[in-house]
């Protein structure tokens, strides 16, 4: 036991020690220092004036300067108490020896002036100590509730300012917080009911879920549509997390509600870009195997239709004796059939070869005037049959453009061929060349019956046939306008068309010049 006392004093002195070092280092200022030993001086002197000119006894002046001596040390702390406590010693040995004349000293006087000598500072230590421990307790105490005002004040400052909606709610579940953000999104912040704000098809599993976080205290998160001010429906995910206290039980729940419309959307596109490519890819597949299909297809039946064709003929012409009238008249509708098959046959090469890139084109220097002249001119006995006139309008100067000759004639001829067939006798096919900043345009302008302009767009599409008087009548496979468009495009132009229906259309061919 005397241990733990010794021990328990010498913590104490150094805590002393401590203290009274820095007293001295804050109030080591002389102006600083008389400042505060003042009210003793005073209090001295108005004792020493009081015990001159009363004679007031010897005890209450101890009680009075004991008084003054405390109070210095309670207010200004270790170093002040203890100067003030020997002031006190050595005017109580003043006051002693001023008194010893008179023999109002005894020797119990001379005991208690020691006493006081000995207690006094001692006390006055204890007792400043005491003040400066409590005042640091104090100031801590103060420090530590401005640093916890602080954090609370920044963790709102930082929850209003998230995008996010930010709340904490009790261990019941009960609201507890909610930031501006809120009050933005739903209106009431105070008494929300969230059977109002969670899309009906998500309340019952959110509210689930939500009771078995509170019964377990695991974290809660969950993706629903949160009703807006405006009563729109938007994504939210919303996480919950329990704050615990030492022992472990939940003091808080702490959570955030996070727009998520956009990630979905993304999300969403993502998905279906991904769907997209796999069904192009497989369209990709489709049409590749129907390509091969096709050429597969025409190349077989291509080579009996050709041999059907030269037996017909050669029955025609006599090879296997006298043809009757009769019978001739059945072969040439037959052979006529044959070569109209042969054209559907041709057609399907042609569009699968230019699918699968398999066109080359051997292109060199071709003069277009003449060209388009050359066509004109073995077109005229056709023309002549339908009743039609042909027209060539150009400058009758030298255009050359890069082109493979045999593929960019028959894209030629087909347009113009279209333009004679969907055109009445008496009317006029007329084409034109000019030359303009680099490039050549080919305009061919029929007065037929036109293309409404809802089917204008479709025209260049694979197997596309419109509706019209003479659609009947000249028939076709829809095959040609888009073999000719892959095979302009080949060449690095392009063709357009425009029509008034029943007054005729134009189709323009541009394909970049080469020179002057």
């Amino acid at each position: 036991m005397f241990a733990q006392v010794k021990r328990h004093w010498r913590g104490l002195y150094s805590f002393a020690q401590s203290f009274v070092a820095r007293s001295f280092k804050n109030e080591l200022k002389p102006t600083r220092l008389f400042q505060k030993l003042l009210p003793t001086l005073v209090i001295i002197t108005l004792t020493e004036i009081i015990f001159r000119n009363t004679g007031s006894g010897y005890s209450v002046i101890i009680i009075v300067l004991l008084s003054i001596m405390l109070y210095s040390a309670y207010q200004f702390g270790a170093l002040v108490g203890v100067i003030s406590a020997l002031l006190v010693v050595l005017y109580n040995f003043y006051l002693i020896a001023a008194t010893l004349h008179i023999a109002l000293v005894s020797e119990q006087t001379l005991e208690s002036g020691i006493v006081i000598a000995v207690v006094f500072p001692m006390l006055a230590l204890l007792i400043g100590v005491l003040k400066e421990r409590n005042d640091i307790l104090l100031e801590r105490e103060q420090a530590a509730r401005v640093r916890v005002e602080d954090s609370a004040e920044r963790l709102r400052f930082m929850s209003e300012s998230m995008p996010q909606k930010i709340f904490t709610m009790l261990p019941n579940g009960k609201n507890d917080y909610m930031n501006p953000q809120w009050k933005e999104y739903i209106g009431d912040m105070q008494n929300p009911d969230w059977a109002k704000v969670v899309h009906p098809q998500d309340y019952k599993e959110n509210m689930e879920a939500w009771k078995h976080s509170l019964e377990t205290g695991e974290s809660f998160q969950f993706e629903h549509r949160l009703r807006r001010t405006d009563g729109q429906y938007v994504w939210h995910l919303t996480r919950a997390t329990a704050m615990r206290d030492k022992k472990g039980k939940i003091t808080l729940w702490i959570g955030s509600s996070t727009d998520i419309e956009s990630v979905r959307k993304a999300k969403r596109l993502e998905a279906n870009t991904a769907r997209l490519i796999k069904q192009r890819a497989q369209l990709m597949e489709l049409n590749k195997a129907k390509d091969e299909f096709i050429s597969l297809a025409s190349h077989q039946l291509r080579t009996p239709a050709t041999s059907v064709k030269q037996y017909i003929n050669m029955i025609l012409d006599g090879y296997g004796g006298k043809v009757s009238p009769k019978v001739k008249k059945l072969l040439q509708t037959a052979n006529a059939s044959n070569e109209r098959q042969l054209s559907v046959i041709n057609d399907l090469l042609q569009v699968a070869q230019v699918d699968a890139g398999k066109v080359v084109l051997r292109k060199e220097p071709v003069n277009i005037d003449d060209l388009l002249a050359s066509i004109i001119r073995d077109d005229t006995s056709t023309f002549n049959d339908r009743g039609q006139k042909a027209k060539y309008v150009h400058r009758r100067r030298k255009v050359t453009v890069s082109a493979d000759p045999t593929k960019l004639r028959m894209a030629i001829e087909n347009v113009i061929d279209n333009a004679s067939k969907y055109s009445p006798p008496d009317t006029t096919v007329t084409v034109r060349l000019t030359a303009i900043s680099g490039k050549v345009r080919i305009s061919i302008k029929d007065e037929g019956v036109g293309i409404p302009k809802a089917d204008l767009k479709k025209i260049f599409d694979k197997f596309t046939r419109i509706d019209n008087p003479l659609s009947n009548v000249v028939g076709g496979n829809g095959l040609g306008l888009y073999w000719v468009k892959k095979v302009i495009e080949l060449h690095g132009g392009d063709i357009s068309a425009t029509s008034v229906l029943g007054k005729g259309s134009t189709f323009t061919i541009t394909l970049p010049s080469v020179g002057k």
